[in-house]
Order: C-alpha cells, then sequence, then structure tokens
C-alpha cells in the first residue's frame, strides 16, 4: 500500500527496519520524517505531531485454555503469573505502574 502512495503522490519513500529504540531514535535526530506504528501519548505529543487516528489498536490478553486464566478485574489479578511482552513495546513500563490498567 505504501508503493502504491508513493507511486501516485510521486513522493521518494525509504523503508527502515529496526527495533523500536532504533527507528524511534532515528526520529528524534531527525534521520527520518515519519513513523508509521508510533502510539500518541502525552510526553511524545510535545514533540511530534499526530495525524487524527487511522486505526486504534486493542491490546489482548492471551493464555493457555488447557489452564485457563481466572477472571483479569484488575492488574493485581496478574501478580500470580508470568506476562510476556514483546521486546521494546511501549507499554511494558506501563505495566508496572500501579492504577493504568481499566479493564473493558
Amino acid at each position: 500500500m505504501v508503493r502504491e502512495v508513493a507511486r501516485q503522490s510521486g513522493l521518494d519513500i525509504e523503508f527502515r527496519a529496526g527495533t523500536w529504540p532504533e527507528v524511534f531514535g532515528a526520529f528524534e535526530r531527525g534521520e527520518m520524517d515519519i513513523i508509521e506504528g508510533i502510539s500518541y501519548n502525552d510526553d511524545r505529543a510535545r514533540a511530534v505531531q499526530f495525524t487524527k487516528p487511522y486505526h486504534i489498536c486493542q491490546m489482548h490478553l492471551m493464555h493457555d485454555p488447557v489452564n485457563p486464566l481466572k477472571n483479569i478485574d484488575s492488574l493485581e489479578s496478574l501478580n500470580d503469573y508470568r506476562i510476556g511482552v514483546v521486546r521494546d513495546v511501549y507499554f511494558r513500563d506501563a505495566l508496572q505502574t500501579p492504577g493504568w490498567w481499566s479493564p473493558t
């Protein structure tokens, strides 16, 4: 899709991949003009111009159906479990901050 946008607009788009710290660091240093997968937060909004969201990403908790989790109604409900997250995921630090999460 991005290649089609480049073709129709005449823009020269260079794709760069890397870990989040590498990509965001390059963006902060002015080596990149746009980041496709950046998530809004108030701290970033002071330095980054965000567009209106075109997609809202929901987070889901996956578990082994053979050994299902009990009803999760708070972050503290997860205290007895080992939780895995993707390395460098933007919300990792928030998992350790009391009160950041509320179930839907």
